[in-house]
């Protein structure tokens, strides 16, 4: 998955732990998707071929941003069973079930 990076999705889920469902990004084919209960941001990405939809972490996205090369407009995170991020460092992804 590509995505902008000026993008601050993860400023957008909720911290409240009882609300599992708001405390991850959601990935379809053609955006991304966070909420926190009062507001909800929905921005364009570009879902490559091997990329699963499904939950993104925000944390993912945090740490793909400082690990991001310079230079580059957009984040790359590879979303198959985990989250690959551009150094290859990989965090477990949330699950359907999980939330």
């Amino acid at each position: 998955m590509q995505i902008d990076k000026k993008y601050r999705l993860e400023k957008a889920v909720s911290t409240d732990e009882t609300r599992t469902n708001l405390t991850n990004i959601s990935v379809t084919r053609r955006h991304a998707i966070a909420c926190d209960g009062r507001m909800i941001a929905i921005v364009p990405v570009k879902v490559d071929d091997g990329d699963e939809v499904g939950w993104m972490t925000p944390d993912a996205l945090k740490l793909a941003r400082k690990v991001n090369p310079r230079g580059l407009d957009t984040i790359r995170i590879v979303l198959n069973g985990t989250q690959e991020l551009p150094d290859g460092s990989t965090i477990k992804r949330p699950s359907f079930d999980d939330v």
